[in-house]
């Protein structure tokens, strides 16, 4: 068995949240009260099997600041805190159909699964974690050193994950949370890969075939190649055209089939995210159709994308975002109504 998070006090977990006045646009008071109301935030994280959410929760009717191009809404923003040391520093999420049960992984070699317990509109107003493990090499020992760095994630169609690494770049396959990895043959790109800009974003299509493109790409003006894993062999399957210092984090397949890329953007002031999306059978340099770009410093580092259905039938994405274990970031989930 994988070894699982230590069982702290014998208190019960409390889950708590407050909502903001919905409006056009929550503007400067609201972020200036959800990071005064995150740093004063407590919890309790009880192993194994726990209702752990602290967290505020924003809901926006509109979002028009935010997303310039008209093409996706926001529906809900939600801050989770917990107060244990292992917690922050999510790098991957994937949900299931109805977008309430998730994984996700942190970047310390964790993986978390649980429930994002949702308003009617499909906003998370609490988050219920169910287990949370340390992720293991391939005889069965917990990861450490250069090999911890987990950054993408996808959800195998017959079950388990997939799992890309940073620093010792790899995609290890996880039948169960506390499971023995399965390496995935690489592919002659990964021994171009920078150390700390490997492939952080994974996607897996209706075939199980494996989607990743490294974060940096040699240039400013060079795009992204596209890489693709199915029946044993990597092809390169399209560029992704890079622009406005954007750099892609993460990366899913939506119930459309298209491929979604979730982009940061970083100004040395604050933190900003494009989402743009992608047709997976074009070949050559692709621009993308842009959906969603958050202002600098509006919100925090999302770093990874997870599709979903509302039961209304509209196209839905959640964002989560990477605090790196800072006081001054946040681990943030943002919910998205997407134009189909």
């Amino acid at each position: 068995m994988g070894e699982r998070h230590p069982q702290p006090t014998a208190a019960k977990p409390e889950c708590t949240q407050a909502k903001a006045t919905a409006g056009i646009d929550a503007g400067r008071s609201a972020q200036t009260m959800l990071r005064r109301l995150a740093g004063s935030l407590t919890g309790a994280l009880t192993g194994a099997v726990a209702c752990v959410s602290l967290g505020i929760v924003s809901v926006l009717a509109l979002a028009s600041s935010a997303a310039e191009t008209g093409q996706a809404m926001v529906v809900g923003h939600y801050v989770w805190f917990l107060s244990d040391p292992e917690f922050g520093g999510f790098s991957g999420l994937e949900l299931a159909e109805d977008g309430v049960g998730f994984t996700a992984i942190i970047d310390k070699a964790w993986i978390a699964t649980g429930r994002l317990i949702r308003q009617a509109e499909g906003a998370v107003e609490r988050v219920e974690l169910t287990d949370f493990t340390a992720l293991r090499d391939t005889k069965g020992r917990r990861l450490n050193g250069e090999n911890i760095d987990a950054e993408g994630l996808a959800s195998a169609p017959g079950g388990g994950v997939y799992i890309s690494f940073e620093g010792n770049h790899r995609i290890a396959y996880h039948r169960a949370p506390e499971a023995a990895a399965a390496l995935v043959p690489r592919g002659g790109f990964a021994t171009k890969l920078q150390n700390n800009s490997g492939m952080e974003a994974l996607a897996i299509d209706r075939e199980g075939a494996l989607w990743t493109l490294p974060e940096r790409s040699g240039g400013v003006e060079t795009p992204f190649p596209v890489w693709r894993f199915g029946k044993g062999k990597w092809a390169k399957m399209f560029d992704v055209a890079r622009s406005d210092g954007f750099l892609p984090v993460g990366a899913d397949f939506g119930p459309d089939g298209q491929l979604y890329l979730l982009e940061r953007g970083f100004s040395g002031f604050g933190f900003s995210t494009r989402l743009r999306r992608f047709y997976p059978a074009k070949t050559g340099v692709q621009q993308g159709v842009e959906l969603f770009r958050s202002r600098t410093g509006q919100w925090d580092n999302f770093e990874s994308i997870a599709l979903w259905r509302h039961n209304d039938g509209s196209l839905r994405a959640t964002l989560i975002s990477d605090d790196n274990f800072h006081f001054l970031q946040r681990t943030e989930l943002l919910d998205l109504r997407l134009a189909q």
